[in-house]
C-alpha cells in the first residue's frame, strides 16, 4: 500500500513538474488549486448544516439572499481587477516593476473612491429601504435586516479592495494563492460557527458578522506579508498613484465588465426571485444544490486560470509556438474529461 501511494505521488510529481516552464507553474497552481479547493468544498459540506443548525433554514436563506444582493456592488470595479491582470502580466514581462507598482497602486486608489462612495451612499439610503419586504420575511425582522445589511455592505468594501492581491498574485501566474485565501476563510468560519453553536443561540447578526469577517481578516493578512516579503517590489504607494494611467487598466477591463453584467443577472438573480416566489427557505434548498451543479464549471475554470495570465505572458514574449502547443492539449484534456464524465452519466442512467 505504502509503495503504490510512492508510485502514483512519483508519477504525479514528474507529470506535473515536466515540460516548458510556463506550463510546469500552471500545473503547480491547478494542482495546488484542486488541493484547496477540495478541501473547501468538504468544509461547505460541514458549514452548511452547521449553520443550519446555528440559524434556522429560513435565516439562512435570508443571509444567502442579502449576500447576494450586496455581493452586485462587487462589479462597481469597472472591469478594473480584470484590466489590472492584464496590464500587470505585460508589465511583469516586459521587467517594468516600476510600472507593475504603478498600475497595482493606481487600482488601489481608484477602488478606494468608488467604493467610498459607494459606502456613503449606502450609510444614506440603508434607514430607507425596506429589507423585510425585499427579502419576503416578517416586518419585525425590518430592524435586524437593516443592521445586518449594514455591517455586510461594510465588511464587503473592505473585502472590494483588499482582494487586490489575489488579482496581483495571479497576474504573476500564482492564483494557487487565492484558493488557498478562500480556504483558510472557510476553515475560520467554520470554527468560529461552532464555537457559536456552544456558547450562544442562533443570531442571524452574529452569523453576518462572522461570515463577513473572516474574509476580510485572511486578504488583510495575506496583503500584509506578501506586500512585506516577496511583493514588496509592488507594494502599492500613494506616491505611485497616476490616475491618467487608469485609462490604460480599464479599457481592456470594461469588455470583461460587460461579461461580468451578464453573469450578474444569469446567476445573482436567482436567490432573489426564489425568495419572493416561495420564500427565503427555498433559498437555501437551490443554493444546497447549486453547489453540487457548479463543480463542472469550476473545474474549467481551476485549469484554465492558470493559463490565462501565461498566455498572456507568452504573447507579450512571442511565443506563439506554446501558445498554440498549450491550446491543443487543454482542448484534448478536456475533450477527454468531458466524454468520460458522460460516459458515467450514461452508466449511471442506465443501472438507475
Amino acid at each position: 500500500m505504502k509503495n503504490n501511494i510512492l508510485a502514483a505521488f512519483t508519477f504525479l510529481s514528474d507529470k506535473i513538474n515536466k515540460g516548458h516552464h510556463r506550463s510546469v507553474k500552471a500545473k503547480r497552481n491547478i494542482f495546488a488549486t484542486f488541493i484547496f479547493k477540495g478541501c473547501s468544498i468538504a468544509i461547505s459540506l460541514v458549514l452548511v448544516p452547521l449553520t443550519i443548525h446555528y440559524v434556522n433554514p429560513t435565516q439562512y436563506g435570508v443571509w444567502l439572499t442579502l449576500s447576494s444582493i450586496i455581493g452586485w456592488f462587487g462589479f462597481f470595479d469597472i472591469g478594473f481587477g480584470h484590466g489590472l491582470r492584464n496590464k500587470l502580466t505585460e508589465a511583469i514581462a516586459k521587467g517594468q516593476y516600476k510600472l507593475s507598482r504603478i498600475y497595482i497602486s493606481t487600482t488601489y486608489a481608484i477602488l478606494c473612491i468608488i467604493i467610498g462612495a459607494a459606502l456613503l451612499v449606502f450609510l444614506a439610503i440603508n434607514p430607507f429601504i425596506n429589507w423585510a419586504r425585499i427579502l419576503n420575511t416578517t416586518p419585525g425582522m425590518a430592524v435586524e435586516l437593516s443592521l445586518l445589511a449594514l455591517i455586510v455592505f461594510v465588511f464587503f468594501c473592505l473585502q472590494f479592495v483588499l482582494q487586490i492581491i489575489s488579482t496581483v498574485l495571479t497576474a504573476n501566474q500564482q492564483p494557487g494563492y487565492t484558493s488557498l485565501f478562500f480556504f483558510l476563510g472557510n476553515v475560520f468560519s467554520l470554527i468560529v460557527i461552532f464555537i457559536l453553536t456552544k456558547t450562544t443561540s442562533g443570531n442571524l447578526v452574529s452569523l453576518g458578522i462572522v461570515l463577513s469577517l473572516t474574509p476580510v481578516l485572511v486578504l488583510l493578512t495575506s496583503s500584509i506579508w506578501f506586500y512585506t516579503r516577496s511583493y514588496k517590489k509592488f507594494a502599492p504607494s500613494i506616491k505611485f498613484v497616476r490616475f491618467r494611467l487608469a485609462g490604460n487598466i480599464v479599457s481592456l477591463g470594461l469588455k470583461f465588465f460587460i461579461l461580468q453584467i451578464a453573469g450578474l443577472v444569469l446567476y445573482e438573480s436567482s436567490n432573489i426571485i426564489i425568495a419572493q416566489l416561495f420564500g427565503p427557505a427555498q433559498v437555501t434548498t437551490y443554493n444546497i444544490a447549486f453547489k453540487y451543479f457548479s463543480i463542472i464549471p469550476m473545474v474549467f475554470t481551476i485549469i484554465m486560470t492558470p493559463f490565462w495570465s501565461a498566455f498572456t505572458k507568452a504573447w507579450i514574449e512571442k511565443d506563439i509556438a506554446w501558445i498554440k502547443n498549450a491550446m491543443k492539449k487543454i482542448t484534448n484534456g478536456l475533450g477527454g474529461l468531458w466524454h468520460r464524465c458522460c460516459d458515467h452519466v450514461m452508466f449511471f442512467k442506465f443501472y438507475l
